[in-house]
């Protein structure tokens, strides 16, 4: 089960060496502390390579998304009856939660906000809320 933990290169997008990593297995999307980067300026990673062993850092504005897709959702009531509603999702437990709206393509659902931000990491769960009551949420993918 799961991958053996070993060091590994921190990359930017353009896969220049910035650092080392301790393996890639103990960093998150929008991680910023603990990088052990002597750099000028703040890093935060912004995706993680399982398959090359990398960890790519960036800039904080690469974090920000307006769409996202969950997976393993549950919703009450039926999903069709949440499309075109104004909603609010809920990524951290930490937020109030983001307007936005569900959205469905090719079997696929997704969460659409109305303004752009950095609050939704893969893997953290989602909870969206209408008129105050939670109806349902996914797996951000």
């Amino acid at each position: 089960m799961g991958d053996k933990i070993k060091e590994g290169n921190i990359v930017d997008r353009e896969g220049n060496i910035l650092g080392k990593h301790k393996g890639y297995q103990v960093y998150t999307i929008g991680q910023r502390r603990g990088l052990e980067l002597k750099l000028p300026r703040a890093y935060f990673v912004v995706e993680i390579r399982p398959e090359t062993n990398e960890v790519v850092v960036g800039d904080f504005e690469e974090l920000k998304r307006t769409r996202v897709e969950l997976i393993d959702c549950k919703f009450i009531p039926e999903i069709e009856n949440l499309i075109g509603k104004e909603l609010y999702g809920k990524a951290r437990f930490s937020s109030s939660g983001l307007i936005g709206e569900i959205e469905v393509e090719e079997s696929k659902i997704y969460f659409v906000y109305k303004e752009k931000n950095a609050e939704s990491a893969a893997g953290q769960h989602m909870v969206i809320y209408y008129n105050g009551k939670v109806v349902g949420g996914g797996v951000i993918k």
